[in-house]
């Protein structure tokens, strides 16, 4: 009788499966959300202390950033797997003693006469900056960055024809005025110096996993391939994860598109797979992290140029297709404990601005049952920005219908 038993799922493990199932549904969510320019959405007044390398007197600015309660994405993890508390709070917390010291923006002081020089350096389209404040911040975050940005200057990168030039010309897309801009609106109410700091954080991440390496293959890789060969694990993790935000299936052309569709055919996305593969070693977490870099870097790229040549920041619409969606095989809960949380804090903090809508089509009613329960936590931004769609027909005809 107990061997009989032994390979059935008692009620209660069946209940916890479905738990554990439904958990994963919101992490998914999550995943999606972290495209998100809106996160995270709570935020107070904290006091962020500046030191000049002369050592002058501390100087105290109020402005809004970011502050230690869970919002927008963070609220789902707090609730269920917690992934990013103290990662938050120990990011945006005031800098105390030695830390304050060793502050390594080069111009920490407020800038005075060197502003209007940087503002001048501004290189948009006419219009892309809203307005004379938000062209001040940028400035100012310009001045924050002088040094670091300086020193991308100086460094070099050669292509695989031979051309050889500084990284800033060579990748205008993560070194100039769009990303900063990216960054700077983060935050609701704008800050320089905070912004300053999380770009500068970028630049740490992009120098110790050698990013440009990633960026350099984007360069050499036609945007209609969507697959680097710079990992082995690439093509596994494309037929398992599969995406896409090529326009040539639409039948239009990049200028009848107003912001770039993110296609994420969930219903094919086989999670368990992906999470097996990670634990037996066959696929390596950094493997699966650097597969979608290039999947982030390859889309900013595309940003980038669609900004240019629309005179505007562009953004991603992110499209979900639920189509042949099996909840058993697309959310597993291994994957939401090992891949899950390195993968969305990833994400939020090196490509923050990014999406302009999520549309999920033909979702199940699990899907819009747990939206429901998770609504009412996210800032109304984050909100406004999800929409369901149901569509009789291909996911290709919505996509003409919706973005042509």
């Amino acid at each position: 009788m107990i061997k009989e038993n032994l390979g059935q799922k008692t009620p209660f493990l069946q209940r916890l499966t479905v738990l554990l199932r439904v958990a994963t549904l919101f992490s998914f969510i999550g995943v999606v959300l972290s495209f998100s320019n809106d996160v995270p959405g709570t935020r107070k007044n904290l006091k962020m202390w500046k030191l000049s390398t002369e050592g002058k007197q501390k100087k105290a600015i109020t402005d809004a950033i970011p502050n230690k309660e869970p919002a927008g994405v963070e609220s789902i993890f707090s609730i269920l797997v917690s992934p990013v508390k103290t990662w938050h709070r120990q990011r945006y917390r005031k800098p105390r003693g030695n830390e304050a010291q060793s502050d390594s923006l080069s111009n920490i002081d407020s800038p005075t006469e060197d502003l209007e020089k940087y503002r001048k350096s501004i290189s948009l389209p006419h219009g892309v900056v809203l307005d004379q404040e938000e062209e001040q911040n940028l400035a100012e975050m310009k001045y924050f960055l002088s040094h670091d940005l300086d020193t991308m200057k100086n460094e070099s990168i050669q292509f695989d024809d031979g051309i050889q030039c500084n990284l800033v010309d060579a990748f205008p897309d993560v070194y100039g005025d769009f990303r900063l801009l990216r960054f700077l609106r983060k935050d609701k109410v704008q800050n320089p110096l905070s912004s300053s700091r999380r770009y500068q954080d970028f630049l740490k991440w992009r120098r110790t996993n050698d990013i440009d390496s990633i960026r350099k293959e984007v360069q050499q890789t036609p945007l209609q391939s969507m697959e680097g060969d710079f990992s082995p694990a690439s093509r596994v993790l494309a037929d398992l994860m599969p995406c896409d935000f090529r326009l040539d299936y639409l039948g239009g052309n990049d200028q009848t598109v107003t912001n770039v569709p993110l296609l994420l055919s969930v219903g094919q996305w086989d999670t368990g797979s992906v999470a097996k593969l990670i634990s037996s070693g066959e696929v390596t977490l950094a493997q699966f992290l650097e597969y979608w870099t290039f999947i982030y870097e390859s889309l900013h790229l595309k940003l980038y140029l669609e900004g240019e040549g629309q005179k505007k920041m562009v953004f991603v619409d992110v499209v979900c297709d639920f189509q042949n969606l099996s909840i058993s095989q697309q959310f597993a809960p291994a994957f939401v404990s090992k891949v899950l949380k390195p993968w969305i804090k990833q994400t939020q903090e090196n490509y923050p601005e990014t999406s302009k809508r999520i549309i999920f089509v033909n979702p199940p009613r699990i899907i819009s049952t747990a939206w429901a329960i998770i609504a009412p936590l996210m800032s109304p931004g984050t909100v406004e920005k999800v929409r369901f769609q149901h569509y009789q027909g291909s996911i290709y005809d919505f996509l003409k219908e919706e973005f042509l």
